[in-house]
């Protein structure tokens, strides 16, 4: 095998790539800004939680929410903030994966194929710009940390170790589960000796004091929010009645699904590496032990899911976790098999993937005469705007069942006080004396059903004056479409909060 690469300097031919994929994202964001009177479900939570700087608000860390007040403040309560940040994200992705290839491989062929092979993961090319906020958030921290231990691995400074505490910190303020992202990362150093050093080295204490310093604020809100074990305890349902064959086979289910299409593109093109991955055999030595830190994840996933009983896992919580599966690849795949028939046809795959993303988010914000089913950026919620300005209803304080409505009005309505009887938030309560308008869907104009006056209460600790007069449902009551075959009726009335 040869020797690792040490030297990563400026490669002026490699820069158009990163260049085109700027150029490629900022195409993405100029479509998605083609409809900026609609939100998708993530977006409308930072509308509802971007307003405020809080230690913590829901049972996600509060750092994208960080980032996207701090937006806001710049550009104001829009599409284009939600857009730029989303799409800045995956560019540092790219970039900071990019170097990663570069330091490893040091040679142009094998840094293109693994840098674009991200384009061939289903959640990194197309739900990342769909939907994804915390996950995308852990994901580009992970790459910068990895850099950065590379960095470490190369020159122990003290800066360095420093910086890696500050990263450390921002990751578990993005995704909790980044946790595992840092104990895989420990695991493959402790199994080189070269690398052991560089861990047990006196200077990590202090980078992981760093780490617990700009956590205790968050940690301190969690202990004062016990809510927070119990949401995320329903996000992973544990049910405790799946069984440790059906959890340890739905976390290989998963880890399958995420890699995909890529695992199976590679398996086609370069099915000899695969030897090579699975017995740990690189063609070209790499300066971390890839190897070892996946099989070490992928242990921890099995006994956290057998462990926990889990009956569901989601492809997007293993964007920070298995990113590096492309290096570890290419690090397999032998010289000759790096043929230019060979890099064509993945190159070729990676682009289409692009190509296939870009036509997607045009249809997203295609008018709805165009689709057979309708998405959330179809909604009609200028509309339902309009009508509630018209209704002459005060719409100071307007207080709904549904956050993902919550936040779309902000959007229509960047006047008005939105808030929401999600039990699962937890934003600053609104003026005692107000009189809100309360919007919940209903099949009648009756009055609001007993469960949202009981999470107002929970979720606002306001009380409802009952002998607040009410108000008919507006004009023909709107009815707002979800999907093809859904339609919501909203009825609305006013009354005054007690807080």
């Amino acid at each position: 095998m040869t020797a690792p690469n040490t030297q990563t300097p400026v490669s002026p031919a490699l820069l158009p790539l990163i260049f085109a994929m700027g150029l490629y994202y900022a195409v993405h964001a100029a479509i998605r800004v083609q409809a900026p009177g609609n939100v998708t479900l993530d977006e409308s939570e930072q509308m509802l939680m971007a307003r405020w700087f809080q230690w913590g608000y829901s049972p996600q860390p509060p750092l994208y929410t960080w980032l996207q007040a701090a937006l806001f403040r710049v550009m104001g309560e829009s599409v284009a903030a939600l857009t730029l940040l989303r799409n800045t994200l995956q560019l540092v992705v790219f970039v900071g994966f990019h170097l990663i290839a570069r330091r490893e491989f040091g040679d142009r062929t094998r840094t293109v194929l693994a840098s674009v092979s991200l384009l061939l993961i289903l959640e990194f090319v197309w739900d990342n710009q769909r939907e994804r906020t915390h996950s995308l958030l852990a994901l580009a921290i992970a790459v910068m940390q990895f850099r950065v231990l590379l960095s470490l691995i190369d020159r122990p400074r003290l800066t360095v170790y420093l910086i890696s505490g500050v990263l450390a910190a921002a990751g578990m303020l993005s995704k909790y589960n980044y946790a595992l992202y840092l104990f895989a990362l420990c695991i493959a150093l402790i199994s080189r000796p070269t690398l052991r050093a560089r861990l047990l080295d006196a200077r990590t204490l202090l980078s992981a004091a760093v780490a617990l310093a700009l956590l205790a604020p968050h940690l301190h809100w969690l202990q004062q929010h016990p809510f927070v074990a119990g949401a995320l305890g329903d996000k992973l349902d544990t049910t405790g009645h799946t069984g440790a064959l059906h959890a340890a086979g739905l976390v290989l289910v998963t880890i399958a699904s995420f890699l995909s299409p890529l695992w199976l593109v590679c398996l086609l093109i370069f099915p000899s590496a695969w030897r090579g991955l699975l017995t740990g055999r690189q063609a070209v030595s790499t300066v971390f032990p890839y190897p070892v830190f996946l099989g070490a994840m992928t242990v921890m996933l099995l006994a956290v899911a057998v462990g926990m009983d889990l009956d569901r896992i989601r492809e997007r919580w293993m964007q920070p976790l298995l990113f590096l599966f492309p290096i570890a690849f290419f690090a397999c795949v032998a010289h000759g098999s790096l043929t230019p028939r060979r890099r064509q046809l993945f190159l070729g795959a990676a682009a289409l993937a692009a190509l296939l993303a870009l036509a997607g988010q045009a249809w997203r914000v295609a008018p709805p005469t165009f689709k057979t089913q309708m998405t959330r950026l179809d909604h009609p919620m200028g509309e339902m705007a309009t009508a509630l300005q018209q209704s002459g209803l005060p719409l100071q304080t307007i207080v709904t069942d549904d956050y993902y409505l919550a936040g779309s009005l902000r959007l229509q309505l960047p006047h008005s006080n939105l808030h929401t009887a999600n039990p699962t938030l937890r934003l600053p309560r609104p003026a005692s004396g107000q009189l809100a308008l309360l919007l919940w869907e209903s099949a009648d104009a009756g009055p609001p059903a007993e469960a949202l006056l009981s999470r107002v209460h929970q979720t606002t600790g306001c009380t409802l004056d009952a002998d607040a007069p009410g108000e008919p449902a507006i004009g023909p009551r709107l009815q707002v479409r979800y999907g093809k075959n859904r339609a919501a009726t909203y009825s609305v009335r006013t009354a005054r909060l007690r807080c």
